[in-house]
């Protein structure tokens, strides 16, 4: 009998149906599928937080390194160029900082920098050339770039280095300069805050003028050639704002000075007297060489040997000519005075004291009571005699030619008078003798040749105790008159 209990079991177990199948490989499918996106959604999602990351990691470096560098060693962008590869665009250094090619994470990035000066205006950060004046701030910024999805993208960071030891230029000074009673504007007027003069600037062409400030009150100074300075009132400059100071500058009249010039950097011999009695004893005839110092600074003629030195000589022909131009002392003095100031006469004479437009003037240095010895050819008797009182000492010889040169420690003539007698002409004449055209007997007693001031002082004696004594035409017949001795 067949196992019906079995049977029955068999036809109770019922299977999947096709269509159940299908379904149920659908559903399966939707959810797979569904995965998949998802997560090639999240896959994308890190992709770009990382890039992003990545990119914001590596500008942050950048920040910090520049940031790190002291303020006056972190260069400026002098070169640059523009990269259009994004937008909006910007500038990136091209010269101090190169751009960087950095590859990380299985991303290629571009790091660009660029370095400017930067001001604040109305509380707005604005960056301003190279050429502008410190501010004390350099603005920061620096660009990291990369590809993502076949598209250029760009991440940025700024930041902002002060320098810790200057005030920031945070204010400003504009204005206009006018001519006094014009609405002409001044160009190349100097601009200064007179309590720091480093801040500056000058005009343009139609008087405008701009330049920054630390905030604060100060006093403007305007100067330009051939204007009175004008000076403002004290005027406020706050900070993130320009102040408008307009100034008018007033001429200055002007005029136009005509004339001569003439300079010598040496003594020169101002005045001769050859022989003159004296107002304590008309019997004694003194006689002197008179210099002076035409220049700015005092010159020493005094020493052993002397830097300068006084000559004398006859000119052949002339009764008892005699020569004193010693190579080492010329004529040897007694130096009372070793210098000459500048503007000041300088007086050597035959004794210590003479009388002159009834003065006694000191001698600034005299002949020495040997000096006859070391003439080549001394003077005579009749004009050196150490016995008399007071003793004789004359080597300028009255009544004839002579000339007086000086000379420095080389022996070069520094100048140079002579005077004729008749037909006898002495040497060292700077171009021409004086021609004595009263005697004919070169320099007599009571007289005296002295060079004029000026060359209108000729006609004018009285110019000569105006002015020191030093026109110098090179021509001794121009350069010399002979006033009457008083």
């Amino acid at each position: 009998m067949p196992n019906c209990d079995l049977s029955m079991r068999l036809r109770d177990r019922r299977g999947v149906t096709l269509t159940e199948l299908m379904v149920s490989v659908a559903i399966l499918s939707i959810g797979i599928l569904g995965f998949i996106a998802a997560f090639q959604s999240i896959t994308k999602a890190f992709t770009i937080t990382r890039a992003r990351t990545l990119a914001t990691n590596l500008a942050q470096e950048k920040i910090e390194a520049l940031k790190n560098i002291p303020y006056y060693s972190l260069l400026i962008t002098t070169a640059s160029a523009v990269d259009n590869d994004v937008s909006p665009s910007f500038d990136y250094d091209t010269g101090n900082y190169p751009s960087e090619t950095i590859a990380i994470g299985g991303i290629t990035f571009t790091r660009r920098t660029y370095v400017t000066l930067v001001q604040v205006n109305d509380n707005v950060v604005d960056s301003v050339a190279y050429t502008y004046p410190d501010s004390g701030m350099k603005g920061i910024q620096v660009y990291v770039l990369w590809t993502e999805n076949g598209v250029r993208k760009v991440w940025s960071l700024t930041n902002i280095l002060e320098n810790p030891n200057i005030n920031p230029l945070d204010a400003g000074f504009s204005g206009t300069v006018t001519r006094a009673g014009t609405s002409d504007g001044v160009g190349g007027v100097l601009v200064r805050v007179e309590q720091n003069p480093a801040w500056n600037t000058i005009t343009n062409g139609d008087g405008d003028y701009n330049f920054r400030v630390y905030h604060g009150t100060y006093t403007i100074r305007f100067s330009s050639y051939g204007y009175y300075d004008a000076v403002s009132a004290l005027s406020a400059a706050s900070a993130g704002t320009t102040t408008d100071v307009d100034a008018s500058l007033t001429l200055i009249a002007s005029g136009t000075i005509a004339g001569n010039a003439w300079m010598n950097t040496h003594l020169v011999v101002s005045q001769v007297v050859a022989s003159t009695s004296q107002i304590n004893d008309n019997v004694f005839l003194a006689q002197y060489i008179e210099l002076y110092n035409p220049t700015t600074f005092t010159i020493t003629i005094g020493g052993d040997p002397p830097p300068v030195k006084v000559n004398y000589k006859s000119p052949t022909g002339c009764n008892n000519a005699d020569t004193c131009s010693d190579s080492t002392y010329g004529i040897k003095l007694t130096y009372v005075n070793d210098t000459v100031d500048p503007g000041r006469y300088y007086l050597i004479a035959n004794t210590n004291t003479v009388s002159a437009g009834g003065e006694f003037l000191a001698a600034d240095a005299y002949f020495t009571n040997d000096a006859d010895t070391l003439c080549s050819t001394p003077p005579n008797g009749s004009l050196w005699d150490l016995a008399t009182s007071p003793p004789r000492k004359q080597i300028i010889n009255p009544s004839h030619g002579g000339s007086v040169w000086l000379t420095d420690s080389s022996g070069a003539i520094l100048d140079a008078v002579g005077w004729t007698h008749n037909a006898n002409i002495p040497p060292n004449c700077e171009t021409s003798c004086i021609y004595q055209n009263i005697t004919g007997l070169g320099l007599p007693a009571e007289s005296q040749i002295v060079r004029i001031a000026s060359p209108t002082s000729s006609l004018n004696v009285s110019d000569m105790s105006t002015y020191g004594r030093a026109y110098d035409s090179g021509n001794n017949r121009n350069d010399f008159v002979y006033p009457t001795l008083i």
